[in-house]
């Protein structure tokens, strides 16, 4: 009797581990779902126009239709206080985003780490500039209020100076409809 009694009380007690275990558990597909549920909500407006994205987030910009020959606007993007532009190469998956959005704060939404961080002036901005072997991905700064952002990824890296800079000088400039190779204008780089 107490063999039965040992038996039955040990297979209460993996069965009762079991039904823990499994209770604490979610399999792949529910972890999934729950994870859906859980991510935040994309905040952007996908746009047609210019125009349209202005109106969504209340910020004006004006930039180049194209970045040399091989980048075009490819997609408007808004939300309240911050719009987005991203030209593509239509080929290679390579981008080109500028942002501008109401304030201060850096509105790049790039984390990464950077080897190299140089400092540029730019109509008597401070532009910081952030990148990897020589090539730069990242440039932001302020200006009236406003804060810019500019992401290049090019091959998987960045853009020379020279273009760099060139992106930024275009952008709210009334006279720039096209960005090409042969203007400069990275004489205003400093090392800092």
């Amino acid at each position: 009797m107490k063999t039965i009694q040992r038996i039955l009380v040990a297979f209460l007690s993996v069965l009762m581990i079991v039904c823990l275990a499994a209770c604490g558990c979610k399999t792949a597909s529910a972890a999934s779902s729950a994870c859906r549920a859980e991510q935040i909500a994309n905040p952007y407006t996908e746009c047609k126009t210019l125009e349209e994205a202005e109106k969504i987030s209340g910020v004006t910009i004006r930039v180049p239709s194209t970045i040399t020959d091989e980048f075009s606007i490819c997609t408007y993007r808004a939300m309240e206080g911050m719009i987005e532009i991203t030209y593509t190469d239509g080929k290679n998956g390579d981008e080109i985003n500028i942002r501008k959005g109401t304030g201060s704060n850096d509105i790049s939404g790039d984390y990464n780490n950077y080897a190299e961080t140089n400092k540029a002036t730019v109509e008597a901005n401070s532009v910081t500039l952030k990148g990897d072997n020589g090539k730069i991905s990242l440039a932001v700064w302020t200006a009236d209020n406003q804060a810019y952002a500019v992401f290049a990824s090019i091959s998987g890296a960045g853009v020379d100076k020279t273009m760099m800079m060139d992106i930024i000088n275009s952008i709210d400039s009334a006279d720039k409809e096209s960005i090409n190779d042969s203007e400069t204008t990275a004489d205003t780089m400093d090392n800092g």
